[in-house]
C-alpha cells in the first residue's frame, strides 16, 4: 500500500475551510437567536403597553369652561390608540363641575416620545356672577400634540395638546358660542401622568 503525504498547504485550505463553516454556522446561530428575542421582546412590550392606566393632573380649561386644571386618566386601548378622560370641580359655591374624553391616536413614537392626533367632547355645569342661573356648557375639539417620559424620572409621562375648540354655553334663554384655536391651556395644554 501506497503513503501519499498531504502538502502542508493543502492541509491549511481544509483547516481554513473548515473555519470558515464553522463561522457561518456560529453567525446563523446568533442571527436566529437575536430574531427569537427580539420578536419576544416586541410581544412583551405590545402586551405591556395594552390596558395601562396612568392618572395625573392636566391644566386644561378650554374643554371644561371656568375650570383652571383636572384630574385625569388616560387608558391604553393598544399601542397607538388611548382614551384620555377630565373631570374638574372648580368651584362649590357657585356648585361647578365638568368631564372631558379625548380620543389619541399616536401617529409617530420613538424613544418613549411621540406625536399624537385626536379629538374629544366635554361637558359641564358651569355658575358664576358672569353667568345669569345655571348654565350648561359643551365643547368639541380637534387636537395634535406630543407626549414624552421625563427623563430619568421612571412612569412619568408628559402630554402637550392644542388645536382647535368650539364652546357653546346655555343659559335658557340665552347661547352664547365661542370658538378658538391654540394651547387647551396657557401651559401649552399640560398633562402629566404617572404610568401604572
Amino acid at each position: 500500500m501506497m503513503n501519499k503525504k498531504i502538502s502542508p498547504t493543502a492541509l491549511g485550505l481544509i483547516g481554513l475551510g473548515f473555519f470558515e463553516f464553522g463561522a457561518q454556522t456560529l453567525s446563523y446561530a446568533e442571527s436566529i437567536q437575536y430574531s427569537q428575542s427580539s420578536t419576544e421582546a416586541g410581544n412583551s412590550a405590545s402586551i405591556a403597553q395594552k390596558g395601562r392606566i396612568s392618572v395625573g393632573f392636566s391644566t386644561i380649561q378650554s374643554t371644561i369652561p371656568g375650570s383652571s386644571a383636572a384630574l385625569t386618566s388616560i387608558y391604553d386601548l393598544t399601542r397607538a390608540d388611548a382614551l384620555q378622560g377630565f373631570f374638574s370641580i372648580p368651584n362649590t359655591s357657585p356648585f361647578n363641575i365638568g368631564f372631558a374624553l379625548f380620543y389619541k391616536r399616536t401617529v409617530a413614537q420613538s424613544r418613549g416620545a411621540g406625536f399624537h392626533i385626536g379629538g374629544g367632547l366635554g361637558l359641564a355645569s358651569i355658575n358664576g356672577e358672569s353667568i345669569q342661573g345655571p348654565a350648561f356648557a359643551m365643547t368639541l375639539s380637534a387636537l395634535a400634540g406630543f407626549h414624552f417620559e421625563l427623563p430619568g424620572i421612571s412612569h412619568v409621562n408628559v402630554h402637550l395638546d392644542g388645536g382647535p375648540t368650539f364652546v357653546l354655553i346655555n343659559t335658557s334663554p340665552n347661547t352664547t358660542t365661542n370658538f378658538q384655536v391654540g394651547a387647551l391651556s396657557p401651559a401649552l395644554g399640560a398633562s402629566i401622568v404617572y404610568i401604572f
